[in-house]
């Protein structure tokens, strides 16, 4: 009785540690499949991820006139996973100007494009803003983002008012004032600064002539690069001119209180006779009827 008790736990026994085994392996099996399914599930979204992309431009603004003075923008831009590329300019209508990358499998990382501000048959765009875009096609999702770019090439206004070319001064300060694009510099020929110009465009500035010819040249400039000029000259006359009076003669008696007075002085004199304004030819002679009073 005692031999069959102890066999009957043997058994027990060993029937438990076959049932622990049993659920051991279960377990390991469960969680061999658990990190398979984990793994698949990491790698399926790694491989339907859209790439990300981040690009920038070195200028914003261009004026493509070719005097090396923001002629072309280069765009950097970079990817976080393996794709193709394609890198396009859209004008505001949206519509393809330019294709300056096409298709092209690029690794991870960074990559760079320049656009001259012209389009596919090599000609400069109208002046207004484009936008660069760049898609990037991975294994089954895409991503694209743009930058806007402004294209300008025409040259700000720039008017001066009241200073004529070959104009005749007295004063050795010439006052000049005139208006500009808003936003622009405006520079004069040998300032070591650019002029003050206010909100509406607006200038005022002195300059100190020598006697005799002056030139000098004012300069706007915009902030795409763009200029326009005037070349200007003025003459400060600080000596009288020479007048000569050739009739009638000096200390003269008359009958007829009309008199005739002619003489010489330089064409662009300004002549008056007691007050009155005359005017002197081209060839530098005068002639003005005047009135004498008896005495």
């Amino acid at each position: 009785m005692r031999q069959d008790t102890s066999q009957h736990a043997r058994n027990r026994i060993k029937q438990r540690i076959q049932g622990e085994g049993y659920a051991g392996i279960a377990t390991t099996v469960l969680s061999i499949v658990v990190v398979g399914l984990l793994l698949t599930v990491t790698f399926a979204a790694e491989w339907v991820r859209a790439p990300e992309i981040n690009l920038t431009t070195s200028q914003s603004l261009i004026s493509p006139n070719g005097d090396q003075d923001r002629d072309f923008t280069t765009l950097t831009y970079s990817i976080s996973d393996d794709a193709t590329v394609s890198i396009q300019v859209l004008d505001s209508s949206g519509h393809v100007v330019r294709t300056l990358l096409q298709g092209e499998a690029q690794p991870t990382g960074q990559g760079f494009v320049s656009w001259d501000g012209s389009d596919d048959s090599g000609r400069r765009v109208q002046d207004g803003l484009y936008q660069l875009q760049v898609n990037a096609q991975g294994a089954v999702r895409s991503a694209s983002r743009s930058a806007l770019v402004e294209v300008d090439t025409t040259p700000p206004t720039l008017q001066l008012v009241n200073l004529p070319n070959g104009m005749r001064v007295r004063s050795p300060v010439l006052e000049i004032q005139g208006v500009t694009e808003p936003g622009a510099s405006v520079w004069l020929t040998g300032a070591p600064s650019p002029v003050t110009v206010d909100t509406e465009g607006r200038f005022l500035l002195q300059y100190r002539l020598q006697d005799g010819l002056n030139s000098f040249e004012l300069r706007a400039s915009d902030e795409a690069g763009n200029t326009a000029s005037i070349q200007r000259q003025v003459e400060l006359v600080t000596t009288a001119p020479d007048v000569l009076v050739t009739a009638p003669p000096d200390q003269a008696w008359f009958n007829n209180p009309i008199v005739t007075v002619r003489g010489e002085a330089p064409p662009d004199t300004t002549l008056t006779v007691n007050n009155q304004p005359v005017s002197v030819a081209a060839d530098g002679t005068f002639s003005y009827d005047l009135l004498l009073d008896e005495g």
